[in-house]
């Protein structure tokens, strides 16, 4: 009774290890990824709103009144907007190997955005007396850009599934199965940057945006995993 038990036992082991050394025999890393590139639908635009006067209370007053006729502009022309940060500091001037108080400005930020790159034109055109345009840059609306990332993340699992049929193919199997599998967006790339950028005196010069060609995007999506082969 003893001997069959052992020999039990001395069984179970070795069929364990088979087990074992099965799950992990022919284990096989792989990774592939997809790119999709997209015309951009988005153009957000970064407005600057100041006031300096000789008192922090005066400079604030003044650009409140500011802030509110650009807020109530953007309300009426229709389109997104939101007030990015808001500061007031005191100004200095150096003079006679010293700083010198010059009064306290005021600084408040707003990003609008649109699809609709005439929208954004007219609005800083109307508001140009209370705002100066600080950066203007396109892109990709939400919803476009997962959109994409989906179309991306399919063309990415399919590339994957087709390598991992090459490789068993190559390697004399006759199946495989996915054992792990790991999707990730790898990144958004600007193809043709549309940037501009315009402070100070030249943006109130040239407050209207310029009707630039909105370029395109690129968005990449890989995946990874690891695959058994039978």
């Amino acid at each position: 009774m003893f001997y069959k038990c052992m020999g039990l036992t001395l069984s179970l082991l070795c069929a364990n290890h088979v087990l074992a050394a099965d799950v992990h025999y022919n284990m096989v890393n792989l990774q592939d990824a997809a790119q999709v590139q997209v015309s951009q639908n988005q153009l957000t635009v970064v407005l600057a709103i100041e006031s300096k006067a000789d008192q922090r209370d005066a400079a604030s007053r003044d650009n409140t009144l500011k802030l509110n006729r650009v807020l109530q502009a953007i309300q009426a022309q229709g389109v997104k907007g939101e007030l990015l940060n808001r500061s007031v500091n005191q100004q200095y001037e150096y003079t006679n190997q010293s700083h010198q108080a010059r009064g306290w400005m005021d600084v408040a930020k707003v990003q609008i955005y649109s699809e609709d790159s005439a929208k954004i034109n007219q609005l800083v055109a109307a508001v140009q007396k209370e705002a100066r345009l600080e950066s203007q840059q396109y892109g990709l609306t939400t919803a476009l850009k997962r959109q994409y990332v989906l179309q991306a993340t399919e063309e990415a699992v399919a590339n994957f599934q087709q390598q991992a049929q090459q490789v068993t193919q190559n390697l004399g199997g006759k199946r495989y199965r996915i054992v792990e599998l790991n999707i990730g967006e790898a990144g958004q790339y600007e193809m043709q940057p549309r940037m501009m950028m315009a402070k100070g005196a030249m943006a109130a010069d040239a407050a209207p945006v310029a009707m630039d060609m909105p370029g395109e995007t690129s968005i990449r999506v890989q995946v990874s995993g690891k695959i058994q082969i039978h």
